[in-house]
């Protein structure tokens, strides 16, 4: 052979293994699939049909993980979901399968066989971690970091989760809830909760989610850590940028109304941005506590045993101060007030309907 053609063959080789070499490079990674059980997600992985976690899962900043529909997703009590990328649940505009009310996405944790062991909640020497339940941090939550234009959840389930524990900075204590929106903003439809301890939902530091087509339920803790289905610290950035809660069910317990009956409202507010509207909220001791807090409750019917509506102080932003709106409710007590105000609470209030108390103004 000719040193031309030598060097002709040389380089056609070349060309081919480079070509062989750019087209390995531009093809895609797979997309993992039930893969992280525990550990942290750095890519882009889908749970369909059933995944069962054996401990924590993170999905770290700049990753995505996808529940589609009708998943279950079983795990381990004390163990959580730490969200600081992307989560999309039920939701074919960020990728998965559309979820539904007879197609939800389940997340159901196991219950300890042991009570008597004590769980991650609780820290020797610890004036925070004080909690020795044995299935306490069981729950998701979702960071201020999530990729809000690739994050939603609809259609999810949470089940026997007894409450991650979220530091709340005005109370200088933890606080626990099922699924907690760490000063995070997005759109969840859909939700129920099912033998939740503690909260179904908390939002702190300007959290502002919008919770809509739901129902909640009050925690059904039996030492001392049951709590309002939805609470709220610091939530909401402004007064166009609000906590939402919407089109929504919440249940309880009708317990003893005073001190000592030991019922809790099924919405607690505090120090919040809040607008919640066409909200149905029975069979409980009392409705809504807010404190220090504006926005809007409208269109909405609180048949309750106690106080339907409490508020106490008022929100404010440097000299301005807020004002609660209540308008266009049907409230019904038994035995106690239909609206309160104290302390200086600001709240213009029309078109009401308030009936039926027994007792109180």
């Amino acid at each position: 052979m000719s040193r031309k053609n030598q060097t002709k063959s040389v380089s056609l080789v070349m060309l081919y293994m480079m070509s062989l070499l750019l087209a390995m490079i531009s093809v895609p990674s797979a997309m993992a699939v039930n893969e992280t059980t525990q550990g942290t997600v750095t890519g882009t992985e889908t749970w369909s049909g059933t995944m069962n976690l054996q401990g924590d899962v993170t999905v770290a900043e700049g990753a995505k993980l996808i529940v589609n529909a009708g998943t279950t997703v079983n795990i381990p009590y004390g163990q959580f979901i730490d969200v600081k990328g992307a989560i999309c649940i039920g939701d074919a505009a960020c990728g998965a399968s559309a979820g539904s009310a007879s197609s939800q996405a389940r997340f159901i944790w196991s219950q300890p066989a042991d009570y008597n062991k004590v769980g991650r909640c609780l820290q020797n020497g610890s004036n925070v971690f004080t909690n020795p339940d044995a299935a306490c941090g069981s729950g998701m939550i979702i960071r201020d970091t999530i990729d809000q234009a690739i994050t939603s959840i609809n259609y999810a389930h949470f089940e026997n989760a007894y409450g991650y524990p979220i530091y709340v900075a005005s109370l200088q204590s933890l606080q626990y809830g099922a699924l907690v929106f760490d000063g995070s903003s997005t759109t969840a439809t859909g939700l129920s909760f099912t033998d939740i301890n503690t909260s179904n939902v908390i939002a702190i530091d300007f959290a502002s989610p919008l919770l809509t087509d739901s129902s909640f339920e009050l925690g059904i803790d039996g030492q001392g850590y049951d709590a309002a289905a939805v609470r709220a610290y610091g939530a909401g950035a402004g007064i166009l940028s609000t906590f939402e809660v919407k089109n929504s069910d919440f249940v309880g317990v009708d317990t003893d109304c005073g001190q000592q009956g030991g019922g809790r409202a099924v919405i607690y507010i505090e120090d919040s941005y809040i607008d919640m509207d066409n909200l149905d909220i029975s069979q409980n001791s009392y409705g809504i506590l807010m404190k220090s807090s504006s926005g809007t409750l409208s269109n909405s019917d609180i048949n309750v045993k106690c106080n339907a509506v409490d508020t106490n102080s008022l929100k404010t932003t440097g000299i301005i101060e807020h004002t609660l709106e209540v308008n266009n409710n049907i409230i019904t007590t038994a035995e106690g007030a239909g609206l309160t105000a104290y302390d200086g609470a600001k709240v213009y209030a029309e078109r009401n309907t308030i009936s039926g108390a027994s007792e109180g103004s």
